[in-house]
């Protein structure tokens, strides 16, 4: 496979390296990973980097680049928020790509911040036919960190009141240091219950228009992280709905962290993702062998 760096978007403003795989798949869409949090192109644990690479030994071009103002890409001076610059920047990233790989079909990856870009992203361009969702804290916009203290509240309340939680009492190995907090934010918001709970439904209806127009999704969280609280939110009869679809695939790894810090934990996600992306080679060689058996 080969690399190479790459200045792109309307003012060359935006910094990336494409990895070019050295016989690409017929078919295969294009993979463009979204900046996670305020870590470079390179991502956590050099966990983007390894990723394009292995997209690329599986026949996808692969695009890892840096959002305005991290990296080596040049801040904006527009002071647009988040939720709309991420979208713009990744919608230039795949024009990017149109232009000199003529790619038409696009599968988004974000871990944390980025994953919610690429919700906001598919939501709203029909180039992007897929989409590897890692550690979503958000799926909406604007006003969600309310409902993050709630959901992170909850699974503490719950936690703090199981068997579990009283047996490491006893044993003398309970640590609370620092729950208590988010403990009582979910008690407040619990004032407002009925407020919190439309909004996880409107959060909701976000990942089912999604699926209802075809587009596939791979939701990957680490057990105990929060945006796995925010997500049970839905509650388990929409969460099981989703996966009905049969467009919503959700995995949960065990024994990681939120940037998949240890070894095994990152091998065991590349394994998920490049199973996932193999779908589309398959339907690919399906929609060709049906073709040559009507000509």
């Amino acid at each position: 496979m080969n690399e190479e760096a790459v200045l792109f978007g309307e003012q060359r403003s935006l910094a990336g390296i494409v990895t070019y795989p050295e016989k690409a798949a017929k078919g295969a869409p294009a993979v463009i990973l979204l900046t996670a949090g305020l870590v470079h192109r390179v991502g956590p644990n050099h966990l983007y980097a390894s990723l394009c690479r292995a997209a690329a030994a599986a026949g996808h071009v692969a695009l890892r680049f840096d959002f305005s103002g991290i990296g080596d890409s040049e801040p904006r001076t527009d002071y647009l928020p988040f939720h709309t610059t991420s979208v713009l920047e990744a919608q230039q990233a795949m024009d990017f790509l149109s232009t000199t790989t003529k790619a038409e079909r696009f599968v988004l990856v974000g871990l944390c911040s980025g994953a919610s870009a690429v919700i906001f992203t598919a939501s709203q361009d029909y180039r992007v036919v897929g989409g590897i969702v890692i550690n979503a804290q958000t799926f909406e916009e604007d006003g969600e960190e309310e409902l993050l203290d709630y959901a992170e509240g909850r699974a503490l309340t719950r936690y703090i009141f199981s068997p579990y939680a009283w047996l490491k009492v006893f044993k003398g190995t309970a640590r609370f240091k620092g729950k208590a907090q988010a403990v009582a934010k979910h008690l407040l918001a619990g004032l407002r219950r009925n407020h919190l709970a439309e909004k996880a439904r409107a959060a909701g209806e976000r990942l089912f228009a999604l699926a209802e127009r075809d587009l596939d999704l791979l939701m990957i969280y680490s057990k105990g992280d929060r945006g796995l609280d925010y997500f049970n939110l839905l509650g388990r009869r929409e969460i099981e709905r989703l996966q009905r679809t049969g467009r919503v695939r959700v995995e949960i790894l065990y024994g990681t962290d939120h940037l998949f810090t240890p070894p095994e934990a990152r091998k065991e996600l590349f394994g998920l993702c490049l199973k996932w992306l193999e779908r589309y080679r398959l339907r690919q060689r399906d929609a060709r062998s049906v073709a040559a058996l009507t000509v």
